[in-house]
């Protein structure tokens, strides 16, 4: 099985989640091998899975006082916070 390298780039959290959707779609339709991806986002963001509500796990005044994104992923899974400063 092949594997693709991404390399590192930097987005903010929107365009992050669009390349991951866009991958996702492809791999699942056999049109893109399996990927490893490394990625910084810049503004630092919250990511929600797909059923989370956004009232119950994100202060979004705290949010938008700190430039910290709202992002939603298509998948499920808890709240992350992605630090420009350093993740891994």
């Amino acid at each position: 099985m092949k594997w693709r390298l991404l390399p590192l780039r930097v987005d903010d959290a929107f365009t992050g989640m669009a390349i991951d959707e866009a991958i996702l779609k492809l791999n699942a339709e056999g049109e893109s091998p399996n990927m490893i991806r490394f990625y910084r986002w810049n503004p630092s963001a919250v990511s929600l899975g797909c059923f989370q509500s956004l009232e119950l796990e994100v202060d979004l005044d705290v949010a938008e006082k700190y430039g910290v994104d709202v992002v939603r992923r298509i998948t499920g899974g808890g709240v992350g916070f992605h630090d420009y400063e350093g993740e891994l």
